[in-house]
């Protein structure tokens, strides 16, 4: 199973998808695109290592490791990919230590879309037509205080 998210304070698109596609030629980020089997190159077809995460996305973002930890749950680490001091991205790994790969990437940035154009800090109205009700549940353990909310007709 593969992940993706796209969070903010006021609204967040989530995904959760599967199969994969493989593209390793290296894009500009503002031509990623959140779609059902990853983010831009970033699908579970990628190793969950540094150097080969560096080949396949932009040049001048570096990556920090951050342990997350949660009540009842062992520990586990994620990657947090950043420029300056943006943050742009965390990516999640299937935890194998023989044969790691990406799993799950969740979206900070606004310059990240998804197919329909939802973007970080989307307004509710900008997601739904009038009359549609939103589909949104509050975020729980280390996304508590964040809204996730399915963009109509997609799957995120």
């Amino acid at each position: 199973m593969f992940s993706t998210r796209i969070l903010s304070c006021l609204v967040v698109a989530s995904t959760i998808a599967f199969g994969a596609t493989s593209a390793l030629a290296v894009q500009p980020l503002d031509t990623y695109v959140v779609r059902d089997t990853g983010v831009g190159p970033l699908d579970n077809t990628v190793s969950f290592d540094q150097t080969s995460l560096a080949k396949i996305l932009p040049q001048g973002v570096t990556f920090s490791p951050k342990t997350i930890e949660l009540e009842g749950a062992a520990p586990y680490t994620v990657l947090r990919v950043s420029r300056g001091k943006e943050l742009l991205l965390e990516l999640e790994s299937n935890g194998d230590r023989k044969k790691p790969r990406l799993t799950g990437v969740t979206v900070f940035t606004r310059r990240i879309p998804d197919a329909r154009g939802a973007r970080v800090n989307a307004s509710l109205k900008s997601l739904y037509r009038y009359g549609e009700n939103p589909d949104c549940i509050p975020g729980a353990g280390r996304y508590t205080g964040r809204i996730f909310c399915t963009v109509p007709k997609l799957d995120h």
